[in-house]
C-alpha cells in the first residue's frame, strides 16, 4: 500500500504530469511528422532560391559565385553525392 501511495505522490508532481501528458497526447508523433516534412522541403526550397537568384543577375560571374556557395551546401542532402 505504501508503494502505491508513493507512486500516486509522484504522479501528482508537475514535471511528471507534464511528461505523462506529453506521451498521452502523442505529441512526439506530431513533432516527428513536422521534422520529416521540414527535412523534405529543404531541397525544393533551395532549388527555388537558386532559380529566383539566377533570374536577377545578368553576369555569369555572379551566377557562378552564387552556385558555388549554394550547391556545396546541398551535397549532404543529395543522394549519391560525393564530398
Amino acid at each position: 500500500m505504501e508503494l502505491a501511495h508513493r507512486l500516486r505522490g509522484w504522479r501528482s508532481r508537475p514535471p511528471v504530469n507534464v511528461v505523462m501528458a506529453f506521451f498521452a497526447s502523442h505529441d512526439s508523433d506530431h513533432a516527428a511528422g513536422l521534422a520529416f516534412n521540414a527535412f523534405l522541403s529543404i531541397f525544393p526550397l533551395v532549388l527555388g532560391l537558386i532559380a529566383v537568384v539566377c533570374l536577377f543577375p545578368q553576369s555569369d560571374e555572379i551566377k557562378a559565385a552564387v552556385e558555388k556557395v549554394l550547391v556545396p551546401a546541398q551535397r549532404p542532402f543529395i543522394v549519391g553525392a560525393r564530398s
